[in-house]
């Protein structure tokens, strides 16, 4: 603000100063005295200096400041699809679902559907929800529907996250579901079944 208005005062100077050498070379019978043309020269000289300074400085604020809002924003969005990314990473190595560890399997998708929300694609977040809400429909169909009461607050927050359908749905189940006591270890790394051991192939 004041670097604009100190331009606009020398821009206003330049104008006067011109405008005088314009009147006394019209309006002056005599030769104009050769110190009075000098000082005005002089003047105009260092205004436009002045004004060609400004420029030149604005130009370099401008592009550092340019320079930096777009760093932010491709850093910003970077950082969202790394969120997405790894949202689907962890849902990708799921075995749990597929051998009925379906607290494991809830835990699992719960942390993806987070790290999607996160990263703020609406599509992946309705992909990776309707994946959670497979899970818990597998619950009720066989009437085992418990979380990891230790985990409980934060599918809590996971799920107020969401809209809509998918909120009021996954919400419901976390606050109906029976809750299973432990650290969380063995249910999110359960003890290798030969099933498991043979698709892994060991």
């Amino acid at each position: 603000m004041r670097k604009n208005f100190a331009i606009a005062i020398c821009g206003i100077f330049a104008i006067i100063c011109v405008g005088s050498a314009i009147g006394m070379f019209y309006v002056k019978t005599e030769p104009m005295n050769i110190d009075l043309m000098a000082a005005l020269v002089g003047v105009l000289s260092i205004l436009v200096t002045v004004l060609i300074g400004f420029q030149i400085a604005n130009y370099f604020f401008a592009k550092d400041y340019l320079l930096k809002v777009i760093n932010e924003k491709v850093d910003a969005k970077l950082g969202k699809i790394t969120h997405t990314i790894k949202g689907y990473s962890l849902y990708a190595r799921d075995k749990f679902y597929f051998h009925s560890f379906y607290i494991n399997a809830f835990d699992l998708y719960m942390e993806a559907l987070n790290e999607v929300v996160i990263g703020g694609d609406a599509e992946s977040i309705d992909y990776i929800a309707s994946k959670v809400i497979m899970v818990i429909e597998e619950m009720e169909k066989q009437n085992k529907c418990y979380i990891m009461t230790m985990y409980k607050l934060k599918y809590i927050k996971i799920a107020n996250k969401l809209k809509g359908e998918n909120c009021n749905r996954i919400l419901n189940f976390i606050l109906e579901a029976g809750g299973v006591d432990g650290d969380g270890s063995t249910f999110i790394y359960p003890p290798q079944t030969p099933q498991i051991q043979k698709d892994e192939g060991k």
